[in-house]
């Protein structure tokens, strides 16, 4: 990862203390108790032993000190438990202080009296202090006002997928910085809005990223602690999707949204879409209130025996520039010279002539003949995420983090009928960009290279 923690304990520490109380990290485990991520998403299935995990993490950090420069000097780490309400906070509670008692330590009424091996708990102060300086905050989501100013060396989140992100990104993160700490979310994953962004961190966590993201799943099927038989039970009774997702540790795709299929671990990578300088680049636009150039090449898959559609490199201005500049920023691009190599230059909005033109008179002409139905569109190009013909570099920031996991269909539905509501203009620039691409150039079935003007707006199905 491009960013590491400057507060991770090592796991060779962590692993003697595990010896200590018998514990044997399974599964992807050990992979979380490793890491030295800055954001460490575990998304595990129910029953899969993911608060076991967070309670010998949480044990570790409570038992060695850390270096702090400030004092120059030792001291006992401090960190939050942060869960959406209070009564969720018991079960990792509980385990941390079974664990405390375990290793011999003493429970004392007062935290002011603590000798060595003691420690001291109030459910209601909701405040762990051990003999050796260590503090162990729990709090709630639901009371932002209590995530006030204080430095912390860690943080875990507990069902992480009922936590909002604006407490994440505005109340928990900014708690590390001083300290260069880290924060783990933990929970399974959730059919609703609110867990969106533990969803995202997923998938982005599973390939690289310049976030400081690492991510591990961790299903119930395997777990030592469960049966196969209690999980075949479970596996009858619930919706198939929310089985996939509560206990097989998918992410569930929200009925909103228009790209269903994105992988990141599958669809992101980086040696494969690197910029060749041997092959064309095309470029799909789309001028607006966002101006976006996605920049693309096309290269063949030994291993399938396809062309695959790969996306390198992006031009992106959230102002919507003038035509001009965005030419102008292009044109700076190791990649300029490549564009118009091949049978064609790119694809722009057949809607916007006036951009077309000033491409057109910059010596840059667009083909802008087929006009593409946003759905059918996040349709086809679904079809090619399906079969493996679309891949992304890892560069490519605003498509990754802002459209593939935002673009989705608006609110007005009637009841939960997601798919009566159409798609929302917001978060759908690039990818407009290359459908209007993808569809110029190989038409609506994918294949048929040739055709130059396709009739819209016909779906084309996944698969």
């Amino acid at each position: 990862m491009d960013y590491v923690s400057r507060a991770h304990l090592p796991f060779e520490t962590k692993a003697k203390i595990f010896e200590a109380v018998d514990y044997h990290p399974w599964g992807a485990q050990e992979e979380f108790h490793r890491s030295t991520a800055l954001h460490r998403i575990l998304a595990a299935g129910n029953q899969s032993g993911k608060t076991f995990a967070a309670a010998r993490e949480i044990l570790c950090q409570l038992l060695v000190p850390i270096w702090d420069k400030t004092i120059n000097g030792a001291r006992g780490r401090r960190g939050w438990i942060v869960v959406p309400r209070y009564a969720l906070a018991d079960p990792i509670v509980h385990q941390v202080l079974e664990l405390l008692v375990r290793l011999d330590h003493n429970r004392a009424s007062k935290r002011t009296t603590l000798g060595e091996g003691d420690f001291a708990y109030r459910d209601k102060d909701h405040v762990l202090y051990l003999w050796n300086g260590a503090q162990l905050w729990v709090k709630s989501a639901d009371e932002p006002a209590s995530l006030h100013a204080q430095p912390l060396d860690y943080i875990v989140i507990d069902e992480a997928g009922l936590v909002p992100f604006e407490v994440y990104q505005v109340n928990l993160l900014p708690r590390l910085t001083v300290t260069g700490g880290w924060v783990a979310a933990i929970g399974t994953f959730e059919d609703t809005d609110i867990g969106r962004w533990f969803v995202d961190f997923y998938r982005m966590g599973q390939t690289e990223n310049d976030r400081g993201i690492e991510s591990f799943t961790h299903p119930t099927v395997g777990s030592p602690y469960v049966s196969a038989e209690w999980l075949e039970q479970q596996r009858e009774s619930y919706d198939p999707v929310l089985f996939e997702a509560r206990f097989m540790a998918k992410p569930s795709v929200g009925r909103r949204m228009m790209i269903r299929n994105f992988s990141f671990a599958e669809h992101v990578d980086k040696d494969f879409t690197e910029f060749n300088r041997r092959l064309p680049v095309y470029l799909g636009v789309d001028p607006g209130g966002t101006y976006a150039v996605a920049v693309m090449q096309i290269k063949y898959d030994e291993k399938t025996g396809q062309d695959v559609v790969c996306l390198f490199d992006e031009v992106y201005d959230a102002q919507g520039g003038p035509t001009p500049e965005v030419i102008r920023e292009c044109r700076t691009r190791e990649w300029w010279f490549n564009v118009g190599m091949g049978d064609m230059r790119g694809a722009i909005d057949i809607a916007n002539k006036e951009s077309g033109d000033i491409w057109a008179n910059e010596g840059c002409p667009l083909r802008r003949q087929v006009r593409v139905n946003p759905e059918a569109g996040a349709d086809l190009l679904c079809s090619f995420l399906h079969t493996g013909r679309f891949k992304v570099h890892p560069r490519c920031k605003n498509f990754l983090n802002n459209e593939v996991t935002k673009y989705a269909r608006t609110r007005r539905s009637v009841g939960k009928d997601y798919a009566a509501a159409p798609p929302s203009d917001e978060y759908n620039h690039l990818i407009k960009g290359i459908t209007y691409f993808i569809v110029t150039k190989y038409g609506w079935g994918g294949r048929r290279s040739r055709r130059e003007f396709i009739p819209g707006p016909t779906k084309w199905p996944i698969g």
